[in-house]
């Protein structure tokens, strides 16, 4: 894993010289899943993250004064390149890797595919290139990236917020189009952070609002699981530990999995 970034951003192939003898077994766990976490403004989305297995919080813009976190600030592509080299060598303890939130690398993206031709135009914005050739460029880096991304053996979390989708009454990631297209196809899970109704198991008692992560599909919002079958509809972000519920639900989905085969 320590090449998987190599020299640069490129990546390095290995040549395939066998067939696989067995099935791969299924591999639902927190600390390999990968998974976008949609939610308003301060719905708990970073205090979730913060609370799943030892997580390295990649931070692009401010917001975690209040959390106790190992995390790093990000401001361009080049430095989240090298946290991903950093992380693929392996000297480290993370189990986790959190990107609170991913819509500035985007942004970090385009940035540095003008920087790629300094010198060659007078370009000062990634729009700017004709026929939309930049963003055509951009989208290629990032969703190289995102791939490469994916092979570390760690849970993957990008962080964003919601937003309406053109042309439909839906909601769902704030993140922009390309690479929410690119996203949406790696990851397993899409999950949305609201505040819900959530009815009382003892008649007794009221029923109380409580933050939730939804992980069903819905007709209002985008969300799912590649193993939907295997988890609850949601879960309840709880105050004292708002992913135990969440691992707890991917412990059970991994031993259903494994009855199945």
């Amino acid at each position: 894993m320590s090449t998987l970034f190599g020299n640069g951003t490129k990546a390095t192939t290995t040549q395939i010289t066998t067939l696989p003898s067995k099935p791969t077994p299924p591999n639902i766990r927190t600390d390999t899943i990968s998974a976008i976490i949609a939610g308003d403004l301060r719905i708990g989305k970073s205090t979730f993250a913060a609370s799943l297995p030892k997580p390295l919080i990649i931070a692009t813009e401010p917001g975690l004064g209040a959390l106790e976190t190992y995390q790093v600030q990000v401001q361009t592509w080049e430095q989240f390149i090298a946290v991903l080299r950093l992380l693929a060598k392996g000297d480290h303890d993370f189990q986790t890797i959190v990107i609170d939130t991913v819509d500035p690398l985007w942004h970090a993206v385009g940035a540095w595919t003008v920087e790629r031709f300094k010198g060659q135009s007078t370009i000062q914005h990634v729009s700017q290139f004709e026929h939309g050739k930049g963003w055509g460029i951009a989208g290629q880096e990032f969703d190289r990236v995102m791939r490469l991304m994916m092979q570390l053996q760690m849970g993957k979390y990008f962080l964003t917020h919601i937003a309406k989708i053109r042309d439909t009454e839906k909601l769902g990631p704030s993140l922009a189009t390309p690479a929410t297209r690119i996203l949406t196809r790696l990851v397993d899970l899409i999950a949305y952070a609201k505040f819900q109704i959530v009815s009382s198991e003892d008649p007794d008692q009221p029923d109380t609002s409580a933050r939730i992560l939804q992980l069903a599909p819905s007709a209002a919002w985008v969300s799912g699981c590649r193993f939907q079958h295997l988890l609850p509809d949601y879960v309840v972000m709880e105050a004292d530990n708002p992913s135990r519920q969440f691992t707890e639900a991917l412990a059970e989905a991994s031993i259903k999995s494994k009855k199945e085969e």
